[in-house]
């Protein structure tokens, strides 16, 4: 009788050590999916737009939301392919932007694109603002003015 109640109790703990081994193995997996869960922007910023809500599901590539880094100021502008020759890269340029007439701004190129854009024969140059100015911001109008 000993023997059988010795051999009872040793099942019933490969029975527990099976399902503490499977929970563990659910709880692995509960990890892992709430890890999953959470979206970690590439820079810090503030949040200007999203474009998901909870319960949706995040599709692979889809911009979930617009985050403004206002540390440093980048202004996307279009120069004429034929004027390409001159500009460069690292070259001052003075800034206005329309919203705050009053005060011109120092920047610097920091990139010329290489494509011309097929349609309006435009070429893509980045121009970096050299200082930050809190009442500039993400969507104002910016003019370009080259320095020689």
């Amino acid at each position: 009788m000993a023997k059988e109640a010795l051999e009872s109790a040793e099942k019933q703990l490969n029975t527990a050590q099976a399902q503490v081994n499977q929970a563990q193995s659910g709880l692995d997996i509960i990890n892992a999916n709430s890890s999953n869960g959470v979206i970690v922007a590439p820079v810090s910023g503030t949040v200007t737009s999203k474009n998901i809500n909870v319960g949706e599901m995040a599709v692979a590539g889809a911009n979930l939301m617009s985050i403004v880094n206002s540390d440093k100021t980048y202004i996307n502008a279009y120069l004429p392919a034929r004027l390409s020759n001159e500009i460069k890269q690292g070259q001052k340029v003075a800034i206005r932007i329309s919203e705050i007439p009053d005060k011109l701004f120092d920047g610097k190129v920091s990139l010329v694109d290489t494509v011309v854009d097929a349609q309006n024969k435009n070429i893509l140059v980045k121009v970096s603002m050299l200082e930050n100015d809190p009442a500039v911001k993400v969507g104002m109008f910016a003019e370009i003015a080259l320095k020689k």
